[in-house]
């Protein structure tokens, strides 16, 4: 996949805002079961992303349905990974019995989806906040169900 047109989650997060497609919270919101549920709410009206700026506790932001609508996913990452996914799910039908032929006429996308999630960078946003040693109390982490055992740092999706 070619790179996607936000080369931060930042810019994304600053075209949303500039959409109208965010609504920032700046009400003291504890990331324990209220942000979750206010989230809940939003996404099932088709609602806005959600900037959290004041979440209890936590030394960080919280954003939230970034990718809840159609709409945003594809402003976020374009056509092009919805083709390759539409492609690699006829892989199974095309390549069975795998051949050398089949597998080399399929080499472009074989080599887009080896570098999927693949992106190496020295510097950005992410590398100016240092704690040594790392506290992940400060993350504004979600409890989304009262019986969950626990925050989970990476639900559900990691950009």
């Amino acid at each position: 996949m070619s790179q996607t047109r936000f080369s931060s989650l930042s810019e994304f997060v600053r075209e949303l805002r500039t959409k109208g497609e965010l609504v920032e919270v700046n009400a003291p919101v504890s990331a324990e079961l209220e942000a979750a549920e206010i989230h809940r709410r939003v996404i099932a009206a088709g609602g806005p992303a959600l900037l959290f700026t004041n979440v209890k506790g936590a030394s960080f932001p919280l954003v939230t349905n970034l990718f809840g609508t159609a709409n945003r996913v594809l402003m976020a990452f374009g056509e092009e990974p919805r083709q390759t996914v539409a492609r690699a799910a006829q892989l199974p039908q095309t390549l069975v019995p795998p051949t050398l032929g089949k597998l080399w006429s399929h080499r472009d996308l074989l080599k887009t989806l080896s570098k999927v999630g693949m992106r190496r960078v020295s510097s950005g946003p992410v590398r100016k906040v240092k704690q040594n040693p790392p506290v992940l109390s400060t993350l504004p982490a979600l409890k989304t169900w009262e019986q969950d055992g626990g925050p989970f740092i990476t639900l559900p999706l990691v950009y």
